[in-house]
């Protein structure tokens, strides 16, 4: 049986979509039963997923406290907004440590997770990835990378103290991020490609290259008390398979032949 251009080209479609590895979760923490405490989120209590010894979340420069909603505060002091919030265990290093070959071997890491800002305005929770300080604002010269999800929908990224707004916001209501960073090696110099997706809708797209190679770090902070982060999950982002790529080159031969 014959089939048509636009067949094959379905078929080939439908083996790249089925030839992509799935991501695999390193780490996820929902914090239900350590809100209520009015404790410290390093109290010992496991995470539902813990790739690695990453370890708890705990505080950078001051304790987290609870709430009742069984969510992360995020919290500031008068130094200035993000040099306070949530690191990987005792400062987890993912360019060393056990997830480090996955990571690379998938193409990248993803950290996504669910935030409210009660206020309006522009307010936001951060991520910063790279060396240097962990008690450090999100915009500072030093900083390799940061990003922040606004409460209204809108992204801004730091590259080393130079700021780049993406999207245009809207109402602050409870939302998801998802921060994508995509790379092939650790070293210094290297560049890695940043997704940033907003319920769902990608709405920034930026590039930084690694400042150091060594103590690589996570960490999530915010511009005010009150912020709430919830679901937090750190997975690999797999990279395209070699039946992708076959696909992808059929597709063109196609195309090809055709004109």
């Amino acid at each position: 049986m014959k089939h048509s251009i636009p067949t094959i080209v379905a078929l080939a479609v439908l083996t790249i979509v089925n030839s992509t590895s799935a991501a695999t979760l390193l780490y996820s923490e929902n914090f239900d039963g350590e809100g209520n405490t009015g404790g410290a989120y390093d109290d010992g209590t496991s995470p539902e997923t813990n790739v690695g010894n990453i370890d708890v979340l705990q505080s950078t420069g001051i304790s987290q406290g609870g709430n009742s909603q069984d969510t992360a505060w995020s919290t500031t002091t008068a130094v200035g907004p993000g040099n306070m919030g949530l690191r990987f265990g005792g400062g987890y290093n993912w360019a060393t440590g056990a997830n480090s070959a996955i990571i690379l071997a998938d193409g990248g890491f993803s950290i996504s997770f669910d935030y409210t800002i009660p206020t309006s305005g522009d307010e936001w929770i951060g991520v910063r990835v790279g060396s240097g300080p962990e008690n450090i604002a999100i915009n500072a010269i030093g900083v390799t990378f940061g990003a922040l999800a606004r409460g209204n929908g809108a992204i801004e990224t730091w590259d080393d103290g130079a700021g780049q707004g993406f999207g245009t916001g809207s109402t602050n209501v409870t939302r998801n991020a998802q921060f994508n960073y995509a790379f092939t090696s650790w070293a210094a110099g290297t560049t890695v490609t940043f997704t940033g997706i907003i319920d769902g809708n990608t709405v920034a797209t930026d590039t930084f290259t690694w400042d150091a190679s060594d103590n690589m770090k996570i960490v999530l902070a915010g511009s005010v008390n009150g912020n709430l982060v919830d679901n937090i999950q750190v997975s690999t982002i797999p990279e395209p398979s070699a039946a992708l790529l076959g696909g992808l080159g059929l597709f063109a031969l196609l195309r090809r032949r055709r004109s």
